[in-house]
């Protein structure tokens, strides 16, 4: 995949046919189908450095290095939950 900076997770979902991942340079998550195509943003996170993610069911668990929390959102858009 072209114009990842800084790769932490890459997760694929062969059900769906989707790959998810986080950029910690860019601070996003982005998804795109399993051949690279249709790559989309799905949420941005200024300055927090993105670390881990998980997919589970409908839902993305991710963390970051500058944040004390697990954050939380639907893997189709962007709607932030805090767990903790």
């Amino acid at each position: 995949m072209k114009n990842i900076h800084v790769e932490h997770i890459l997760y694929s979902l062969s059900i769906a046919r989707r790959l998810y991942w986080t950029d910690g340079e860019q601070n996003r998550i982005e998804h795109s189908d399993l051949d690279g195509a249709n790559r989309q943003v799905l949420s941005t996170h200024p300055g927090a450095l993105m670390m881990d993610l998980v997919v589970n069911g409908r839902f993305l668990y991710c963390t970051a290095w500058n944040r004390q929390y697990v954050e939380v959102m639907y893997k189709s858009f962007m709607v932030l939950m805090d767990l903790f």
